[in-house]
Protein backbone atom coordinates (compact mmCIF):
# COMPACT_ATOMS: atom_id res chain seq x y z
CA UNK A 1 0.00 0.00 0.00
CA UNK A 2 1.28 3.44 -0.90
CA UNK A 3 0.24 6.41 1.15
CA UNK A 4 0.47 9.63 -0.81
CA UNK A 5 -0.11 12.03 2.06
CA UNK A 6 1.38 12.48 5.50
CA UNK A 7 -1.32 12.70 8.16
CA UNK A 8 -0.40 15.06 10.96
CA UNK A 9 -0.81 12.33 13.56
CA UNK A 10 2.12 10.32 12.18
CA UNK A 11 4.70 13.10 12.63
CA UNK A 12 7.17 12.84 15.47
CA UNK A 13 5.40 10.32 17.70
CA UNK A 14 7.52 9.30 20.64
CA UNK A 15 6.86 5.85 22.10
CA UNK A 16 7.71 5.69 25.80
CA UNK A 17 7.45 3.48 28.85
CA UNK A 18 6.68 5.22 32.14
CA UNK A 19 6.89 3.88 35.67
CA UNK A 20 4.75 6.00 37.94
CA UNK A 21 3.02 6.08 41.28
CA UNK A 22 -0.70 6.59 41.82
CA UNK A 23 -2.94 7.05 44.81
CA UNK A 24 -4.35 3.87 46.29
CA UNK A 25 -7.31 3.28 48.52
CA UNK A 26 -10.58 1.51 48.82
CA UNK A 27 -14.01 1.61 50.33
CA UNK A 28 -13.80 -1.00 53.05
CA UNK A 29 -13.70 -1.30 56.84
CA UNK A 30 -10.30 -1.68 58.49
CA UNK A 31 -8.57 -1.47 61.86
CA UNK A 32 -6.23 1.51 62.05
CA UNK A 33 -3.64 -0.56 63.93
CA UNK A 34 -3.48 -3.08 61.07
CA UNK A 35 -3.53 -0.57 58.23
CA UNK A 36 -0.41 -0.17 56.11
CA UNK A 37 -0.65 2.68 53.61
CA UNK A 38 0.71 1.99 50.16
CA UNK A 39 1.13 3.59 46.79
CA UNK A 40 0.01 1.89 43.58
CA UNK A 41 3.02 1.36 41.32
CA UNK A 42 2.05 1.56 37.65
CA UNK A 43 3.66 1.04 34.27
CA UNK A 44 2.29 2.61 31.09
CA UNK A 45 3.46 2.36 27.49
CA UNK A 46 2.16 4.66 24.79
CA UNK A 47 2.64 7.40 22.24
CA UNK A 48 3.27 10.87 23.66
CA UNK A 49 0.46 13.02 22.28
CA UNK A 50 0.91 16.00 24.62
CA UNK A 51 3.47 17.16 27.16
CA UNK A 52 3.74 20.20 29.41
CA UNK A 53 6.04 21.12 32.28
CA UNK A 54 3.71 19.32 34.69
CA UNK A 55 2.21 16.35 32.82
CA UNK A 56 2.56 13.92 29.95
CA UNK A 57 -0.35 12.45 27.98
CA UNK A 58 -0.06 9.01 26.38
CA UNK A 59 -2.35 7.23 23.92
CA UNK A 60 -2.12 3.51 23.25
CA UNK A 61 -3.82 3.48 19.85
CA UNK A 62 -4.22 5.71 16.81
CA UNK A 63 -6.03 5.52 13.51
CA UNK A 64 -4.15 3.97 10.60
CA UNK A 65 -1.72 6.25 8.74
CA UNK A 66 -3.83 6.27 5.58
CA UNK A 67 -6.73 7.87 7.44
CA UNK A 68 -6.66 11.64 7.60
CA UNK A 69 -8.69 11.85 10.81
CA UNK A 70 -5.64 11.60 13.05
CA UNK A 71 -7.56 10.22 16.00
CA UNK A 72 -6.10 8.72 19.14
CA UNK A 73 -7.79 6.43 21.66
CA UNK A 74 -7.92 6.52 25.46
CA UNK A 75 -5.61 9.39 26.43
CA UNK A 76 -3.97 9.05 29.85
CA UNK A 77 -2.52 12.19 31.45
CA UNK A 78 0.05 11.47 34.15
CA UNK A 79 1.49 14.19 36.41
CA UNK A 80 5.27 14.34 35.99
CA UNK A 81 5.63 14.51 39.76
CA UNK A 82 4.34 10.89 39.85
CA UNK A 83 6.78 9.56 37.24
CA UNK A 84 9.72 7.62 38.67
CA UNK A 85 11.19 6.34 35.38
CA UNK A 86 10.87 7.29 31.71
CA UNK A 87 12.45 5.61 28.71
CA UNK A 88 12.08 6.45 25.05
CA UNK A 89 11.35 3.19 23.21
CA UNK A 90 11.18 4.59 19.69
CA UNK A 91 10.52 7.73 17.75
CA UNK A 92 8.48 7.45 14.56
CA UNK A 93 9.28 10.57 12.62
CA UNK A 94 8.17 9.79 9.09
CA UNK A 95 5.30 8.20 7.29
CA UNK A 96 7.66 5.41 6.22
CA UNK A 97 8.55 4.66 9.87
CA UNK A 98 4.87 4.29 10.75
CA UNK A 99 4.20 2.02 7.76
CA UNK A 100 7.26 -0.10 8.53
CA UNK A 101 6.26 -0.51 12.16
CA UNK A 102 2.89 -1.90 11.06
CA UNK A 103 4.38 -4.67 8.86
CA UNK A 104 4.30 -8.23 10.21
CA UNK A 105 7.65 -9.63 11.34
Amino acid sequence: MTVTHTPKHTKELELVILHWEDSHGGGYWFDKADYEPEVAKCISVGMVIAETDSLITLAGSMTAPEQESGQFYAPMSIPKSCITFRQNLAAMETEEDVQHSAKPA
